[in-house]
């Protein structure tokens, strides 16, 4: 009696391990049909593959030989704000155009645009929508030339007026093209610019802040014919930045896109007081 009830248990056993290894072993070929067959086939209600999510891409990683180097302002200080020129346009409003006055060893990025009623003033800049003008930087290089966009050397009606191209130091870029009330090139001490590792690529050409003469006449297409001696001003990255590229003639400069930037937002998060300045002008700064 006791030999087959050992036997019995014995048998159970079997049958019970037999169980357990086939279950294992449906749950080996399961897994492995989720991680690799399943994705191929798997689809959504319009038939299309679905794609898993991309993985977020890190913050670009910033050079330590130009975390020691490029520091920047970032204050909102109207009182170092300069119009540089303020026209008229053809439609009655006005433009002008603005920068930011060095400050000892910090100079600006770039010139800002705005538009309004009547002529401008200091209490016409607020910040979120002209904020290129909180940045002065220190360590950024000094531009290698200007190339001329436009002038109004044969329009005695207007204030004289020249529109420049930065050409910026290998690997470096101009935030905007440079208004001069007069046709004298710029001088180099006006701005400075940034090294391509310390920005963002943003290639967006906003809308259109002057077009001079005022179009009269479009394309089949739409597009404004450019009569000669034409120019336009087009705001460029981020449009609350307020920075500009000019154009010889009514279409966007879209050669230029390439060109186009941001300052990165890992960078302007990272800030630190400027050691190098000493006590006795030390200001909150952004380190770059």
């Amino acid at each position: 009696m006791t030999s087959i009830s050992f036997s019995k248990q014995i048998s159970q056993n079997c049958r019970s391990y037999k169980i357990l290894l086939v279950s294992l072993f449906a749950i080996l070929l399961l897994l492995l049909f989720i991680q690799f067959i399943l994705p191929k086939f798997q689809h959504n209600k319009e038939g299309f593959e679905v794609r898993p999510t991309p993985a977020r891409l890190p913050s670009p990683t910033i050079p330590s030989k130009l975390l020691k180097k490029i520091f920047f302002m970032n204050d909102f200080k109207k009182s170092e704000f300069k119009k540089v020129y303020e026209a008229e346009m053809d439609d009655k409003r006005y433009v002008s155009f603005w920068i930011r006055d060095s400050y000892k060893s910090y100079f600006p990025v770039g010139q800002i645009t705005l538009t309004t009623d009547v002529p401008a003033t200091i209490a016409d800049i607020n910040e979120n929508e002209h904020s290129g003008l909180k940045y002065l930087v220190k360590g950024g290089s000094i531009p290698v030339d200007f190339e001329k966009i436009w002038d109004n050397k044969n329009d005695a009606s207007m204030t004289p007026l020249s529109i420049w191209k930065v050409i910026p130091q290998k690997d470096h870029i101009a935030m905007s093209d440079i208004v001069v009330a007069g046709f004298d090139k710029p001088l180099m001490s006006t701005i400075r610019c940034l090294p391509i590792e310390v920005l963002q690529l943003n290639k967006k050409i906003n809308k259109a802040v002057w077009k001079n003469p005022l179009p009269r006449s479009k394309t089949k297409d739409g597009e404004d014919i450019s009569p000669p001696n034409s120019f336009s001003i087009w705001n460029i990255g981020d449009e609350s930045n307020g920075f500009f590229f000019a154009k010889d003639s009514y279409q966007r400069p879209a050669n230029r896109l390439d060109k186009i930037y941001n300052i990165s937002d890992a960078i302007l998060n990272n800030q630190e007081l400027d050691p190098s300045d000493g006590q006795t002008i030390l200001k909150i700064t952004l380190k770059v």
